[in-house]
């Protein structure tokens, strides 16, 4: 009976003391990557924006939790080609930073047979509220220049190697 409490003791303690030596979660940007068919993923974070590979790893990114990312599929051959065919909205960003857009099955034969293209939206209304504000300094999620639309090119140059899926669309805050 002694050495079970013993022992008992001893695990209490070192789950105490891992406790104490584990700290805070960390909320470094972690690159999200989809899981499924028809996602456009990427990260909202704070640090340096790369093109079309994961957020700069360590302490060179943090990632920005709670804001939403919405989606927006245009077809240039449907009847009304200003009008989006489908429009996905991510849940919040987690911790990191992550997040991941669904859209429908359409998505990947829109934009690499139709030439169509998909345009991703950071709602600002969603940004954390900061002295100073959080303020969006990478608005275009692929380039740093040129159009947000995420068309033929860029989806082939995002797509995933087993999901009809694309990231690293990354949106980066100050």
């Amino acid at each position: 009976m002694k050495i079970k409490q013993i022992g008992l003791g001893a695990a209490a303690l070192a789950s105490v003391a891992t406790l104490a030596f584990a700290g805070p979660a960390s909320a470094a940007a972690a690159n999200s990557v989809p899981t499924t068919n028809y996602q456009l993923c990427g990260n909202v974070y704070k640090g340096t924006w790369n093109s079309n590979s994961a957020p700069p790893s360590g302490s060179g990114s943090t990632g920005v939790a709670g804001v939403t990312i919405t989606g927006n599929l245009y077809d240039p051959t449907s009847a009304t080609p200003t009008v989006p065919v489908f429009t996905g909205t991510s849940t919040a960003t987690d911790a990191n930073g992550k997040y991941c857009v669904n859209a429908n099955s359409s998505l990947s034969d829109v934009v690499v047979n139709n030439g169509g293209y998909v345009e991703l939206t950071l709602n600002t209304a969603t940004l954390p509220t900061t002295t100073p504000p959080t303020t969006v300094t990478s608005a275009n999620p692929w380039s740093n220049a040129g159009t947000t639309h995420i068309g033929t090119s860029t989806f082939l140059a995002h797509k995933h190697l087993i999901w009809l899926s694309a990231y690293n669309f990354h949106f980066t805050v100050s």
